[in-house]
């Protein structure tokens, strides 16, 4: 711990901390602008999440990651903010300028620049996105942690991965990418039973079922396919009491196409053929989560393979 992040966690009971937020995700974004009244959920050494009426917000300092729910503060990266004096049930009031938290920070939020992902607006090739396929595949190569779904990148339906979860997922996967190819198709598919049980699906605050359909989201938007998305979104929806609030407001970021930075930039690579940005884009990945990032690039590949499929033979 640096010594200004020592200092906030040995006087956190005796003073009001004041901090810039530098950048807000986007829907962050729209949950402050509302003035309101909400409650901290859950605190955490790497930062804290505010539940409002909208949704929930993540706080955290300057080297927090851009994503639709982040709001990075010029506080100290090396910040514990478990030991900050932040708890769990303390009350948070925005204004639109400003957010207090309990009796300890003052966020100033009027400067922060708003992050939004970058949409290229390509129409998808479907040789540029085989090609980025493949491509990232063999990059990926070696890299896919043995914890949650990672290994569905490297095998589509899982037939050489065992464990688990992945056995309790494989069905489901299945299930997912027949489901896909018959809505890029413009089919009225049935939705499958199997896919649902997806939702909730392995251990932590995101679990790896719930990344994995985030991402499967995410990807079709990028396609242009929203409205395949939205049905998928129609499927999973009466399913999501079987998962924690915060994976929830994940899963409701990305059924909008949003999710962290480094997801949309890993896709924009595979539709637009920069596959010469794969072996940085990985670290990004890798430092998603316990498995996240993994996890629901596994909904990516799924869904751009889904898509290849649906495609007419040439």
């Amino acid at each position: 711990m640096d010594g200004a992040a020592a200092r906030i966690a040995s006087t956190a009971a005796f003073e009001v901390f004041e901090f810039q937020a530098t950048r807000i995700g986007c829907v962050a974004a729209d949950i402050l602008s509302k003035a309101g009244a909400g409650r901290v959920i859950a605190v955490f050494d790497g930062g804290f999440y505010v539940e409002f009426g909208a949704g929930l917000v993540f706080l955290s300092g300057v080297d927090l990651r851009n994503g639709p729910l982040n709001l990075a503060t010029s506080a100290p990266g090396s910040t514990i903010w478990s030991a900050t004096g932040a708890r769990v049930d303390d009350r948070a009031v925005t204004s639109g300028e400003c957010l207090i938290v309990g009796n300890r920070f003052r966020f100033t939020l009027g400067d922060a620049s708003i992050w939004r992902p970058e949409h290229s607006f390509v129409v998808p090739n479907a040789r540029e996105v085989s090609r980025g396929l493949y491509s990232f595949r063999e990059a990926a190569t070696g890299r896919l942690p043995r914890e949650g779904l990672g290994c569905f990148v490297q095998y589509p339906t899982g037939e050489a991965a065992s464990g688990g979860i992945v056995e309790r997922a494989r069905p489901c996967v299945r299930a997912l990418r027949d489901w896909l190819v018959g809505a890029f198709r413009d089919k009225e598919t049935a939705h499958p039973e199997d896919v649902v049980g997806l939702i909730g699906l392995g251990p932590g605050l995101t679990p790896s079922g719930d990344d994995l359909i985030g991402g499967a989201m995410i990807a079709a938007h990028a396609l242009g396919e929203g409205a395949v998305a939205s049905r998928f979104w129609d499927m999973v929806r009466p399913q999501w009491d079987a998962t924690g609030e915060i994976s929830r407001a994940h899963l409701r970021a990305a059924s909008d196409g949003i999710g962290h930075e480094e997801i949309h930039r890993v896709i924009r690579a595979m539709l637009t053929g920069r596959t010469g940005e794969f072996g940085s884009l990985i670290e990004g990945i890798d430092d998603i989560g316990h498995s996240s990032g993994w996890d629901a690039i596994a909904g990516v590949t799924l869904t751009l393979d889904a898509w290849l499929l649906s495609r007419p033979s040439p």
